[in-house]
């Protein structure tokens, strides 16, 4: 009877030997909300529920697996003929819509079966979306992609690079941007913060002038980063007339102008501020006028807007950085192969 336990034991080793480790013990990795999930056997199939995740999709080589997008968000219908997409995410134009951030088609998502969803955190309804889909073996990645600082993107990057098996493009993005963050803050490093020039971001929400609030975090932080002031945050984005009395109050010496073109209309007081009779108002580069996603202030193209920023904001501490040069750099690294820049971040 012992001995027989015995080789019932040792052939039970010998079969687990057998057994790759992963069907034993799948490797999990915790989202950015703390939700933990299997990492897919095999990527197939990818979903991405919000624009600014649309990123992680180009610069973790992920084209091919692309299957659903928020089309209207992005914009897709609008560029049909988009150079950027036809080099690098083709698949934009056949991939299904999925909807929009806060209201996901989850009838297009179930029949898509995608084997992973890049979905978002700071949108409150999409928690019982996201139970849903985790629920029915659709595994619903939540990430700080959009709103939050460049530590919650590069976060986010690192994690979906392990969710994909893109670990070494991942690390390969985040050590990229870390040496031009590590470049900007060695030349600004003597320059006192109180010195620095002040610096507002104006964006646009529902055709509202915006300047603060969780649209313009990410941008606010790479200004920070290149060396410009702040205005004091806050979660309101505040409308017009407010946004008004707080840039008179600020006074800044430079502008951002982020807002959507066509989007808003400039109110009466605008051309008072004194950045504006300055000549100190800098509307964000892209490098594709079809692909408003090539902006250099969202967050697959952040390396480049930091070093805008900073040309920018202090022009003759970066007077011998040439954005060409940076424009091709980042393609050829990160991308895997130039394009030709259409936009306005050489002007």
């Amino acid at each position: 009877m012992y001995k027989n336990r015995k080789f019932l034991t040792l052939l039970l080793l010998l079969c687990m030997a057998f057994i790759p480790f992963k069907s034993v013990f799948a490797e999990q990795i915790a989202d950015q909300q703390g939700v933990l999930h299997n990492v897919p056997e095999k990527l197939e199939k990818l979903a991405v529920l919000f624009p600014q995740s649309f990123g992680l999709v180009y610069i973790l080589d992920l084209s091919d697996k692309l299957v659903g997008i928020p089309k209207n968000n992005l914009r897709v219908a609008r560029t049909p003929d988009s150079p950027f997409c036809a080099k690098f995410v083709p698949q934009v134009y056949k991939a299904a819509d999925v909807g929009s951030p806060g209201k996901p088609n989850m009838e297009t998502i179930f029949k898509l079966k995608p084997d992973l969803v890049l979905s978002l955190t700071h949108v409150p309804q999409m928690g019982k979306f996201n139970k849903l889909m985790n629920n029915n073996g659709i595994p619903a990645f939540t990430v700080k992609a959009g709103f939050g600082s460049m530590q919650d993107w590069l976060e986010a990057v690192e994690k979906v690079g392990k969710m994909t098996g893109k670990e070494n493009e991942a690390l390969k993005y985040i050590d990229y941007v870390n040496l031009k963050s590590d470049f900007i803050k060695n030349r600004l490093s003597g320059v006192e913060y109180e010195k620095r020039p002040k610096v507002v971001l104006v964006n646009t929400f529902g055709g509202q002038m915006s300047i603060r609030g969780a649209r313009t975090n990410f941008a606010s932080s790479l200004i920070e980063l290149a060396g410009g002031r702040l205005i004091s945050g806050d979660k309101d984005p505040a409308d017009a007339a407010a946004c008004g009395e707080m840039l008179f109050k600020f006074d800044p010496d430079i502008i951002i102008d982020d807002t959507a073109s066509g989007e808003i209309n400039r109110p009466s007081w605008w051309k008072e501020l004194n950045a504006v009779k300055n000549g100190k108002v800098y509307e964000t580069p892209y490098d594709d006028e079809k692909a408003w996603f090539t902006n250099w202030l969202f967050q697959s193209h952040s390396p480049l807007g930091a070093m805008w920023l900073a040309k920018k904001i202090h022009p003759e501490l970066f007077a011998d950085v040439d954005l060409r040069k940076e424009q091709e750099e980042f393609y050829t690294t990160i991308l895997g192969k130039p394009f030709t820049h259409r936009g306005t971040g050489f002007n």
